[in-house]
C-alpha cells in the first residue's frame, strides 16, 4: 500500500469519531464521575468528547445520538472481533447535540449484550445475544437473587396478596366497578 492510500484510509477512519477501545468506564467510580458530569440540557456532544474521549460505539436515530463507552477487549475464549464487556458501560443520550440522559450499568438493571463493533451497520451480527452479567442469575450474582428480581417478586406478592383478599365480585375501596357492556362503549 502506498503512502497516499494509507493517508486516505487513516483520514476516512478519523471521520467516524469513535475510539477503537476505551477503558474509561471499567470501574464504578469512573462511571459515576462520567454520569455526574452530564448536565441535562447543557452538555453538548463535543464537550463530552473533549472531557471523556470518543465513545467506542455511536448510535444515531434521527435527531438522537447515543454514545456508548465500554471496554472492547474480548472475554476469554470469545472469537468474534471486538465483542467487548457488556456489563460495564456508560450510555449518554443526546438530542440535537444536547444531553438528555445518561445510563450506566449500575442504574440499568438488566440488558442484553451489546453487538460487536465489526461487522457494524448493515452487516449481520455473527453472535448470539445473551443477558449481560447484570441480569438475574448471570455473572457475579449467579446463585443469588438479583436486587431488581427481589423487588419485582415483592411487588408481585403484594399485588397478589391484595387481589386475593378481595372476593370474586368485590372491588377495592375507591375503585369504580367495571362498566364495560360490549360493543365498544362504556356506560
Amino acid at each position: 500500500m502506498t503512502r497516499a492510500h494509507l493517508a486516505v484510509v487513516l483520514a476516512l477512519a478519523a471521520c467516524s469519531e469513535t475510539a477503537w477501545n476505551t477503558t474509561i468506564a471499567d470501574t464504578p467510580d469512573r462511571r459515576l464521575a462520567m454520569a455526574a458530569s452530564v448536565e441535562v440540557g447543557k452538555t453538548t456532544e463535543t464537550e463530552f468528547i473533549t472531557r471523556w474521549g470518543a465513545p467506542t460505539q455511536r448510535v444515531r436515530e434521527g435527531g438522537q445520538t447515543e454514545f456508548i463507552y465500554r471496554n472492547m477487549s474480548n472475554p476469554a475464549g470469545y472469537i468474534a472481533p471486538r465483542f467487548g464487556d457488556s456489563a460495564s458501560y456508560v450510555i449518554v443520550t443526546f438530542q440535537y447535540g444536547r444531553a438528555v440522559g445518561v445510563r450506566t450499568s449500575e442504574t440499568e438493571g438488566c440488558r442484553a449484550t451489546f453487538a460487536p463493533v465489526p461487522p457494524g451497520y448493515g452487516w449481520p451480527n455473527p453472535t448470539t445475544v445473551h443477558p449481560a452479567a447484570t441480569c438475574p442469575g448471570v455473572g457475579p450474582l449467579q446463585g443469588r437473587v438479583h436486587p431488581v428480581e427481589q423487588a419485582l417478586r415483592q411487588f408481585t406478592d403484594a399485588v397478589d396478596g391484595a387481589a386475593g383478599s378481595l372476593g370474586s365480585s368485590e372491588t377495592a375501596p375507591g375503585v369504580r366497578e367495571d362498566a364495560y357492556r360490549g360493543g365498544g362503549k362504556a356506560d
